[in-house]
């Protein structure tokens, strides 16, 4: 594979259900290369932390980027702008998942209760 191939696979593999915990594990696992590969600050490693992270939408998920990227120092990347939008990102698809939730649940079980009672 080339190099430059790389954050496209990641963050494809990232955008699939089973594939989203490879993505991130991979991407903390080999930080560090990374960011000497890519040059810290670069538009592919914003692209690699955004395109990861993008789709999270549970407080244990923004605890753990947070945790991650809380223990870099500044030299490996911590004031990083695509950081702080990450974190955004996923506080608003959560407050996204605790608004519409519970609604788009109500609907899917009144719409399976009709869809049973009409294959009786």
């Amino acid at each position: 594979m080339k190099t430059q191939d790389l954050p496209d696979v990641v963050v494809s593999v990232s955008k699939n259900p089973h594939g989203y915990q490879l993505a991130w594990d991979f991407l903390r696992a080999n930080w560090h290369t990374m960011i000497k590969k890519f040059d810290l600050g670069s538009s592919t490693i914003s692209y690699l932390v955004t395109g990861v992270t993008n789709q999270y939408s549970t407080r244990e998920m923004l605890d753990e980027v947070r945790s991650f990227f809380g223990s870099l120092t500044e030299e490996t990347g911590s004031e990083m702008r695509c950081i702080l939008q990450a974190y955004e990102t996923i506080e608003d698809n959560i407050r996204w998942m605790d608004k519409n939730l519970p609604l788009l649940q109500a609907w899917l079980d009144k719409r399976n209760r009709r869809v049973s009672h009409e294959d009786l």
